[in-house]
């Protein structure tokens, strides 16, 4: 299970690929546009994550299509502090979070940056109570 955290200036995923409670290797689930204007984070299939980090890569333009029955999501963070979710359904623009948090182990990502914790701490207090979950990854917007 993946946990996504934005504390308002940090993007932090964990790195751990699983398939039903399996571990299998570490990857990571954040990509960044070529221009360094974009970063999304992954949550949900691995076979996604390739195409979804080449359309980061370009600068997320346009509308993401996930595979055919595929129910992943991805949050997408720019460089004005913008945050958007992208689900099969398409983009929606979040406003009015100082911070937000996606993945399994949301709840607890929440509660921390909520008592003050940054995306990579919020990460790591998911970790400790859901399974599935490894190693973690950020990237910072000054």
């Amino acid at each position: 299970m993946t946990v996504i955290a934005w504390d308002g200036k940090t993007l932090a995923a964990d790195r751990q690929v699983s398939d039903d409670h399996d571990f299998d290797s570490y990857t990571t689930k954040i990509s960044t546009s070529k221009d360094g204007s974009v970063a999304g984070a992954l949550c949900g299939s691995f076979t996604e994550l390739s195409k979804f980090e080449t359309w980061v890569r370009g600068g997320a333009r346009g509308r993401y299509e996930f595979a055919s029955g595929n129910n992943s999501e991805a949050l997408l963070v720019h460089s004005n502090g913008n945050i958007e979710l992208v689900t099969s359904n398409g983009r929606r623009k979040i406003e009015g979070v100082k911070f937000y948090a996606m993945g399994g182990g949301r709840a607890y990502a929440l509660g921390a940056l909520e008592m003050g914790a940054t995306a990579a701490e919020a990460v790591r207090v998911a970790m400790k109570y859901i399974c599935s979950t490894g190693d973690i990854d950020e990237i910072e917007f000054k």
